[in-house]
């Protein structure tokens, strides 16, 4: 009774109970702001989608081809290792280097444009038949940041971007910052929102196979953040992206929390029923490595990330730990394969008192393995604390029997169910927008050094 009266609370701080968006539940802040909630946008919420709704306004494209004022200057700037992906130097970062291409998405914390490299010099025609240099390029305005209390978050995003690299995990190539605005440029996600292409299939859902082989994936990028020593607390399909030959990379990192990265243990196999020893006796092939799940310092209660995504001991205020993220794992593997989340209500109230006290049932008309429903089971525990990878982190989800096939080594290797492959614009060639050309025109606020709330946007380099 408690905990449904904790609910309905919160559901007064959010607005009205009922919402046509109960998936979209987030804090504006990070932990220092707790109990400070609002309803977020609907299922739009891929910055990073080729797929996404939103076109170019015609007054962007019309933007003057005018000098490039004084605010336009870069302040400070890291970038990747001049490379094949990215072929500018450090030094050559600079907004004018980037011609937009479309507006591809927006998120809590900025527009995204799909933009290519301005390989050709000023009146040089482009060659349509050279496949262009393309990203993904995020722009956030400083002073609507800090008036909207989210600067936190957008360097909690920099910083889990500028500190990784991994095949499941959307890599950022270069972030930068004028006066009044924060670039960065990422990979392009040609295939768009996972979550569109789950809305894309028969009754929006996949077959069982299908859905082991992302949620492998989802798994390993899960795996890896944890052992950064970030927790990322927003796991959902719109925050799910796909490249153009089908493989996923985890996007949207500004609800992630640092944690302190813990070691791996050895420990000691279970013995069978029988205590029988394997065939060759050794006494190596009787351990195990076993990862654990980072440890927040401090409190971690904050009400943060999607309403039918978030777990019992985020609704209830609870002390957080990294199984929050083991839980939305569980709701993103049992959407993929039924076509529904396991706990929505028609308003938001009742999908939060589902969450914390009804029964996970399965469609009877779906039929899937008992080995599936039991892992779905141990990722929907309610208690934290008994919760699968609450205590062995990774190492016990890809131990289970319903990931007996797969080979995690080789899983970037394998050729995904689904390939949605790459398509530019028919008049690419003609897109000629500069990125620096709209910094100048977009936004308004200049801020000073002295007021600079994003000093340490540019401190890490990546690697």
């Amino acid at each position: 009774m408690a905990a449904l009266a904790k609910i309905k609370n919160m559901s007064m701080l959010s607005g009205s109970s009922k919402t046509s968006t109960p998936r979209g539940v987030a804090t504006p802040g990070g932990d220092s702001t707790p109990g400070k909630s609002t309803v977020a946008t609907p299922r739009k919420g891929s910055t990073l989608s080729l797929l996404a709704d939103a076109q170019v306004d015609a007054s962007e494209d019309a933007t003057p081809r005018g000098s490039v004022s004084d605010s336009n200057d870069v302040l400070a700037k890291t970038a990747v290792r001049k490379c094949e992906e990215f072929p500018l130097t450090p030094e050559e970062v600079h907004a004018s280097k980037f011609i937009k291409m479309k507006k591809i998405g927006k998120g809590a914390i900025g527009i995204v444009y799909m933009a290519r490299l301005k390989e050709e010099a000023d009146g040089e025609e482009v060659d349509s038949s050279k496949r262009p240099k393309l990203y993904a390029i995020k722009v956030v305005t400083k002073d609507e940041m800090v008036k909207k209390n989210k600067v936190a978050r957008v360097m909690t995003e920099r910083e889990v971007l500028a500190t990784t690299s991994h095949p499941f995990v959307v890599k950022m190539y270069a972030s930068f910052q004028t006066n009044n605005k924060l670039f960065y440029c990422m990979e392009l996600m040609a295939g768009g929102e996972f979550y569109r292409m789950l809305q894309a299939l028969p009754e929006k859902r996949m077959n069982e196979q299908d859905a082991r082989f992302y949620t492998s994936e989802v798994t390993s990028a899960l795996e890896y953040l944890h052992a950064c020593g970030f927790v990322y607390r927003d796991l959902k399909p719109e925050n799910v992206l796909v490249r153009a030959d089908g493989h996923l990379a985890l996007s949207d990192f500004d609800l992630s929390k640092q944690a302190v990265a813990q070691s791996a243990q050895v420990v000691e196999k279970k013995k069978g029923f029988f205590g029988k020893k394997n065939n060759n006796g050794s006494r190596l092939d009787m351990l195990n490595i076993v990862n654990a799940g980072p440890v927040f310092e401090g409190d971690a209660k904050s009400f943060v990330g999607t309403a039918e995504y978030l777990s019992p001991e985020v609704i209830s205020g609870e002390q957080q730990t990294a199984a929050v993220d083991w839980w939305t794992l569980g709701v993103l593997m049992y959407e993929m394969i039924f076509g529904v989340t396991p706990f929505r209500g028609d308003v938001q109230d009742v999908t939060f008192a589902n969450i914390i006290s009804k029964e996970l049932k399965f469609p009877a008309d779906i039929p899937v393995s008992k080995e599936c429903k039991e892992l779905l089971k141990k990722l929907l525990t309610r208690d934290a604390k008994k919760r699968l990878g609450s205590n062995g982190g990774s190492s016990e989800i890809k131990s289970h029997k319903w990931f007996a096939e797969t080979n995690w080594g080789l899983l970037r290797e394998q050729v995904p169910p689904i390939v949605p492959g790459m398509e530019l614009p028919a008049n690419w060639t003609q897109m000629k927008v500069t990125m620096d050309k709209l910094d100048a025109t977009e936004g308004s606020g200049q801020a000073t050094e002295g007021t600079n709330a994003f000093t340490d946007f540019n401190a890490t380099t990546t690697a």
